[in-house]
């Protein structure tokens, strides 16, 4: 099953069209309409936003895994009324303590190292582009999410979170959607509670 075919099998299965899942991920309209008739592979960066939608792990996105090994993680059924309803929030100061491969971080969610990661957004975009065209390699892509890491995490956890295996593209953007994902849910839990 090749790239497209999966992205239609998860569709159905999360039971959105393609156009609703370009608008959440904010692709444009007609984006996954190229990808189809055109047989061309999404980017980098937007392989690793539809894994995340999906619930999957971006080995089975793009086949390295067979059917019976992908995963869900954190995938409910939204009822229509939740999928409808606006979700916002704002960056508040809170402490977020993570353990990553047997490490332990803790980090100061202020709005200063939310900027530092949006700031490196346009960046992997342009890399996703760069690697898609044979410009850039994986290893480029490691390099650029160990940067980020460093930023959220101080400048050794890179090394203390590979030091017993050798980073693939796949582990580091998994350790990065981790990391990025405990951080905005610390805050809305934080929110919750006021």
């Amino acid at each position: 099953m090749n790239i497209i075919d999966r992205i239609i099998a998860l569709l159905a299965e999360k039971g959105v069209s393609a156009a609703q899942m370009s608008r959440d991920l904010g692709f444009s309209n007609a984006v996954f309409s190229y990808w189809k008739k055109r047989k061309q592979k999404p980017s980098t960066d937007k392989l690793v936003a539809m894994a995340e939608y999906f619930g999957v792990s971006l080995d089975y996105l793009v086949g390295r895994e067979s059917e019976d090994k992908h995963f869900r993680v954190g995938v409910t059924p939204e009822t229509k009324k939740e999928k409808n309803k606006v979700k916002t929030f704002e960056f508040r100061n809170y402490t977020l303590d993570l353990n990553i491969a047997g490490n332990p971080f803790t980090v100061n969610c202020v709005a200063e190292l939310i900027e530092a990661v949006q700031a490196h957004q346009g960046a992997l975009a342009q890399l996703a582009t760069q690697i898609s065209d044979g410009t850039k390699t994986s290893a480029d892509a490691i390099t650029l999410c160990k940067e980020i890491l460093a930023d959220i995490l101080g400048e050794s956890a890179f090394d203390r979170i590979f030091a017993d295996r050798e980073p693939t593209l796949t582990d580091v953007s998994d350790v990065l959607r981790f990391v990025i994902g405990q951080i905005t849910e610390r805050i809305r839990q934080g929110q919750q509670g006021e």
